[in-house]
């Protein structure tokens, strides 16, 4: 019972964001300091993370995970442009651009 009102809680937050973000009339560019900030949340949920939030994070990279047990092989197939999103621990996902 617990877990559910956590993750309604988080949708709750979740959809608040949504209505922020798609009510902005611009998306903001990012600075150095935010590609600096969004580099530590990477690698603190990388090192430190649940495997759920790591599993997240992967797909904000990743598009595609192809295996090839005969060749052992595994072929990781990512986006072609930087990913779309931003990541925000515990957050979710929000819409960015990039570039400086």
């Amino acid at each position: 019972m617990a877990r559910l009102s956590k993750q309604e809680q988080e949708l709750t937050a979740l959809r608040g964001r949504l209505e922020e973000v798609l009510s902005a009339e611009a998306p903001q560019r990012l600075t150095a300091e935010d590609y600096a900030r969004h580099y530590s949340k990477f690698t603190a949920i990388m090192a430190k993370g649940t495997p759920e939030e790591r599993r997240e994070m992967i797909r904000t990279f990743v598009h595609r995970i192809e295996v090839y047990p005969r060749e052992k092989k595994i072929r990781l197939l990512t986006y072609e442009e930087p990913s779309h999103f931003r990541v925000v621990a515990g957050a979710g996902f929000e819409p960015a651009t990039f570039g400086l």
